[in-house]
């Protein structure tokens, strides 16, 4: 019975898994013959940016691939690289004549967002128009919005504005409960990682380390906000503008108000002051900041009435009227001098916004569509580190350092590219990994320039392959540093033995033949042998660090310590060579590789193959007219395991 049993299951399951490769198959064999989507803008176009999405540093192809063939709703996001290579080429295309900012929930990090910010920047200097519109402002919506020439916000909508905060859980008591120890080492007294797991709050190192750094990240925020609408912000300061030499008064020297701004800070936190605004006779720039640094403590969530009375925004409207002011922005039907009724106005309107207000994420393929390929043109290659640093690849979060080693050793003797920039996104992970791509990167300077380029974070293992390049920018949300160590291996033994009753024995061959066993706790000699590796490997990168930035390692180890660094404490110490986005980065390495014309191709490139849209499949929308969710959870677990293991695992499981 038990063989019937389970041959009954292997045969259900079996039958499951053919559906599977017959759906994989079919995506295959669509992908390769089918025609692609094609794509085309009207005249007088005007891009829709709703960043809802996290913006990756680059996009999944194979998954844009099958999303056109099956609408599967898993490609429809641009990555940061799209968005910055829509809004440059929408800046000079005749067709394009402003961007809509339509923010709501956003998701990504501040260092995206003032990279895209900055392309914004320069799109309105170009003399097209930026209108922002939302039912309500998170403090990241308005960031971004805040670019805009008109700012509207809903009549019944809100604007956050609440300043900034870094929470953690922790969960040493739980483990106390449980009887569950974590057993930790670690070389960096700032190396804050695994304090969740040892103690119950912040230590006063990391509450230091974290407050310098949201305090540097703040005045970021308040600095490019005053300084995009300082005009609607002296009106609301009470003074008059027509009185004012604004180039004389209006001085917006980013490293004097830093200077003052914390300064003043300093002296409130002390209770001394108990506004920013009181603080000295400052300059109008200052106030601006000030004005704002105060709101959030007295006015944290704002309504549509004192967002405009304050400065926030240019009026209040709903969508349809932001629709009418954007399609007389274009110009459309004015030529004609026709009025029309209500009803043919709002069917002009609906008309308007289906044909002539397109997102962006179209843009980008329409782009892409467009584009011809170089042929023998000289190339820079962009590597996007992005996501934790494994020995293997196990999700979209992540990357392998074996394969990110393998992607640069190609691209070193590819005589066509004549420089790289690697772009890393990524809060580290394998030490050992991070290894193996800093010496890659290393024999790939002797051949050719490699530049950094820092994004949202490159930290612990993100610097440790970034420390070696030729050239190392930051961007101004970068967050960088935690050059340290540190390891957890938990031990279980007071949770089985006297919470559960369960007991654990062994044979072995040699002393250590069991280490490290989770079942029971380290000895004093086991607890040496694994920390004298976590300091081996902090040395390493400590002369990794040392020799890279030409910094003496004995003044490098008071800078490391595991201590986190905003990018305008990196340049002081010599962590970076500059403040700039990836542009500025890919123009670095043609000055270096003495190139002026160049395409621009992206790494690492993805793997085409059967099994690999059997991991698409997986992610796709199709599973769920298959599988229950709680089938679909363990699938989904399953399709994060290296590429053809995925097939290997389920039939694991169904023999199993």
């Amino acid at each position: 019975m038990k063989t019937f049993l389970k041959n009954l299951l292997s045969a259900f399951f079996a039958a499951i898994l053919s559906v599977i490769i017959l759906f994989a198959i079919l995506i295959y064999i669509f992908s390769t013959f089918s025609e692609k989507k094609t794509y085309s803008i009207n005249r007088n176009s005007i891009l829709r940016l709703t960043p809802d999405y996290v913006y990756k540093e680059n996009k999944n192809e194979d998954l844009e691939e099958i999303e056109e063939l099956f609408d599967l709703g898993v490609a429809k996001k641009a990555s940061l690289f799209d968005i910055l290579e829509s809004i440059e080429n929408a800046k000079k295309d005749e067709k394009i004549k402003g961007i809509f900012i339509n923010p709501d929930f956003v998701p990504s990090s501040f260092a995206a967002l003032t990279a895209i910010r900055k392309k914004l920047k320069k799109f309105k200097e170009s003399g097209k128009f930026i209108v922002a519109y939302s039912e309500y402002y998170s403090l990241k919506a308005y960031y971004l919005a805040s670019i805009a020439n008109k700012v509207y916000l809903n009549p019944a909508g809100k604007i956050e504005w609440k300043g900034l905060s870094i929470s953690y859980l922790y969960y040493k008591g739980l483990l106390d409960k449980l009887g569950v120890e974590a057993q930790i080492f670690k070389c960096g007294k700032y190396k804050s990682a695994v304090e969740p797991f040892s103690e119950k709050k912040m230590s006063d190192e990391n509450r230091r380390q974290l407050s310098d750094f949201i305090f540097d990240r703040w005045f970021d925020i308040l600095y490019e906000i005053a300084k995009s609408r300082s005009r609607s912000f002296i009106i609301k300061l009470g003074l008059d503008e027509a009185k004012l030499d604004l180039n004389a008064d209006l001085v917006f020297d980013k490293e004097i108000l830093y200077s003052e701004f914390m300064k003043a800070v300093e002296i409130k936190n002390k209770g001394q002051k108990k506004e920013l605004f009181s603080y000295r006779d400052s300059s109008l720039a200052f106030k601006s900041l000030a004005y704002l640094f105060d709101l959030a403590d007295n006015k944290p969530i704002l309504n549509a009435e004192e967002a405009y009375a304050f400065g926030f925004i240019d009026g209040k409207k709903y969508y349809d009227e932001i629709l009418k002011e954007l399609q007389d922005s274009t110009g459309i039907y004015s030529e004609r001098n026709q009025k029309f009724s209500e009803t043919e106005d709002h069917e002009k309107l609906s008309t308007f916004e289906y044909e002539q207000i397109i997102d962006i994420e179209f843009y980008s393929n329409y782009l892409k569509e467009k584009r011809t390929k170089a042929g023998d043109k000289n190339k820079i290659a962009v590597v996007f580190a992005e996501g934790e640093i494994y020995d293997v690849e196990f999700d979209d979060n992540s990357f392998s350092g074996y394969k990110m080693a393998e992607t640069i050793r190609v691209l070193r003797v590819d005589k066509s590219v004549k420089a790289i920039v690697l772009r890393v996104n990524s809060p580290g992970g394998s030490a050992l990994a991070s290894e193996l791509i800093w010496r890659e990167i290393e024999l790939a300077k002797k051949t050719k320039p490699v530049v950094a380029s820092m994004g949202a974070i490159a930290a612990s293992g993100g610097y440790y392959i970034a420390c070696g390049a030729s050239y190392i920018y930051s961007e101004e949300f970068t967050l960088t540093g935690s050059i340290g160590v540190f390891a957890i291996l938990p031990s279980f033994q007071g949770l089985l033995n006297d919470k559960l009753g369960i007991t654990s024995d062994q044979v072995k061959t040699n002393k250590y033949s069991d280490l490290p066993d989770v079942n029971r706790k380290l000895s004093d000699d086991e607890k040496k042998i694994i920390q004298k590796q976590i300091e081996e490997t902090y040395d390493l990168f400590l002369t990794r660090v040392s020799e890279g930035r030409g910094i003496d390692k004995k003044d490098l180890i008071n800078l490391a310590e595991g201590r986190i660094y905003s990018a305008r404490k990196a340049l002081e110490i010599k962590l970076a060579d500059e403040i700039g986005d990836l542009d500025k980065a890919i123009a670095k390495a043609a000055n270096l590789a003495n190139i002026s014309e160049y395409e621009i191709v992206k790494y690492p490139k993805k793997k085409k193959n059967f099994a690999k849209y059997l991991d698409l499949f997986l992610e796709s929308k199709i599973y769920k007219y298959v599988y229950k969710y709680e089938e679909l959870e363990d699938l989904k677990r399953i399709a994060k395991l290296p590429y053809c293991n995925n097939i290997l695992a389920l039939c694991e499981i169904i023999v199993n």
